[in-house]
Order: C-alpha cells, then sequence, then structure tokens
C-alpha cells in the first residue's frame, strides 16, 4: 500500500483472511483500499465485519474519510462518537484529538476553542501527544503550546518519536503560524531520513512555508510529492489539501491553466465538502480571480 501497489495489497489483505487470519488491522486496509477505489459497497462490507452494535472503529473509520472528504461536521459527529464508545483511556484521547486536528487544519479554530482545552488535557497521554500539539500550533494556541512542548523535552527525551520527530513538526508548525516560514524550513531540516514516520506533515508544513515566502516551484515539488504517493497515508485530508497547496503554487509562477487544472482536482475530492469551510471560501475566492468558476 505504501508503494501505491493497490491491487497487490488487496490481494495480501483477501489472503490473509482467506487463511483466518482476521484482525481488525487487515478489516482497516480493505476498508481504505475501497475507499481509495470509491467502492462503497465494499467499504460497508468491511464496516458489516467489525459486527451489528455500535462500534468504534467503524465511528472512527468513517470519520476519517469524512475528514478526507472536507466533510467536518460530520467528521466530529462520528470522532464524539467513537470517543464516547471507547472505554480505554488513550484510545478515546486519540479521537478527541484527532476531531480537534482536523479542525484546526480546516481553518476552525473557533470552533475548536473548547475542544482545545480538552485535548490538551488529554495530551498527557503520549498517544495524543502528536495530534494535540499540531492542532495547538495550527491554531496559533501559543500559551498552550509552550507549556506542552517544555512537558513534552522533559519528559519524553528518551522516546525518538516524540523528542526526534514530532516535536520538530509542531514547532514548525507554530513558527509558519507566526509568520516565521524561513525559520520553520530550517526547523523541518532536522527530521532527516525520518520524517515519513509522520505521514505527510512534513511536506505539507515545508510547502505552506515556501508559499509564505513565495516560492512557487519550492512549494509544488514538496505538494507534487504528497500526491505521488497516496498509499503512505491514504486517509490523510493533507493528500487533496496538497493538491490545493499545488494549485497555489503554480499559480505564483504564472501558469494560469496548470493552476485551474490542480484547483479543479480539489474542488473534485471535496466535491461533498461543507460548503462554508473556510479553506473552500478561499479557494472559490481564489479560482475566481484565475478565470472561472469552480466546477461543481
Amino acid at each position: 500500500m505504501g508503494l501505491n501497489r493497490f491491487r497487490e495489497a488487496k490481494d495480501a489483505f483477501e489472503r490473509a483472511l482467506a487463511q483466518k487470519l482476521e484482525s481488525d488491522k487487515i478489516r482497516k486496509g480493505l476498508y481504505v483500499l475501497a475507499f481509495i477505489n470509491a467502492d462503497t459497497l465494499a467499504m460497508q462490507r468491511q464496516l458489516d465485519a467489525l459486527g451489528t452494535q455500535p462500534n468504534d472503529l467503524a465511528s472512527s473509520w468513517e470519520a476519517e474519510t469524512a475528514a478526507f472528504a472536507g466533510q467536518s461536521q460530520r467528521a466530529r459527529e462520528l470522532f464524539r462518537r467513537a470517543f464516547d464508545l471507547r472505554k480505554a483511556k488513550a484510545v478515546a484521547a486519540q479521537s478527541a484529538s484527532e476531531e480537534f486536528l482536523w479542525g484546526a487544519t480546516f481553518g476552525q479554530c473557533r470552533q475548536s476553542e473548547t475542544k482545545a482545552w480538552q485535548t490538551f488535557a488529554l495530551a498527557h497521554l503520549r498517544a495524543s501527544f502528536d495530534t494535540v500539539g499540531l492542532g495547538l500550533a495550527l491554531c496559533g494556541e501559543t500559551e498552550l503550546l509552550k507549556g506542552l512542548i517544555a512537558e513534552a523535552k522533559q519528559r519524553e527525551r528518551k522516546h525518538t518519536f516524540i523528542s526526534g520527530l514530532y516535536l520538530s513538526i509542531i514547532e514548525a508548525a507554530g513558527e509558519i503560524e507566526i509568520n516565521k516560514p524561513a525559520l520553520a524550513l530550517q526547523t523541518l531540516e532536522t527530521l532527516g531520513q525520518y520524517e515519513d514516520a509522520a505521514g505527510f506533515w512534513a511536506r505539507y508544513l515545508r510547502g505552506q512555508a515556501h508559499l509564505r515566502l513565495k516560492r512557487g516551484p519550492e512549494a509544488a515539488k514538496e505538494f507534487q510529492s504528497i500526491r505521488d504517493h497516496r498509499g503512505q497515508d491514504p486517509l490523510s485530508p493533507l493528500y487533496p489539501l496538497a493538491h490545493l497547496g499545488l494549485a497555489r503554487a503554480i499559480a505564483l509562477s504564472g501558469n494560469s491553466i496548470a493552476s485551474r487544472t490542480a484547483y479543479d482536482d480539489f474542488f473534485t475530492l471535496w466535491k461533498d465538502a461543507d460548503a462554508r469551510l473556510p479553506l473552500v471560501l478561499e479557494a472559490k475566492k481564489e479560482y475566481q480571480k484565475i478565470g472561472r468558476s469552480p466546477v461543481s
């Protein structure tokens, strides 16, 4: 899957099931592959396999696909349902923090204000630190973020995933938010070969930093890299947002035709997105400036 070899991945998952190697991870893999192929019947088969009772995994998977499609309201409802159904505190924290993070990514920080405090408390659990920290950074919650980072640096010095990876990504996101994109690029340089462990975040933030610096070709390279590697994080909303980033990067270079094509790709992926999302409204305004109305 990570190599975009989706047919081979599907065959491997199905062979595992045929050998009675039933697991939630295999079901999730088949659900994701069905989503990539827009096969709603196959997606439902995997949800049905989880059982007939209300299920936190089913709600979580559906929340992720809703977030990918820009359906923020539906994603929030499903993440909260998953939170309510999860008995383990650390697992419940993951649902709450993801709800907060994607709201922040979509520019809904005001709507997420209450959730920021709840998820800040949950961030004391290692399982939710990365998503909570990124959400706080994207929302400009500077004071909360300072406290979280200081605590993490003290507590997680030997935890490479946090101290060596996510702290840098969170700091870079915060630096972009306070309009220090050059500093953010310096911070991201420290990640080296481990950056893919954080999904698309390093590439996405580098693209955003280059956009702030008006470096179209450099930004386009980062966003195109996300588009080329869907399988590395196939449900990440950063994948459709990379299409928007690419459209903006190409526009900086003055190629209106190619820019419109990238905008069209973004609007197609987000054809069912919440109409009042700040990102949708901004994208439509930008699109109109370069020539025509977005695809319906």
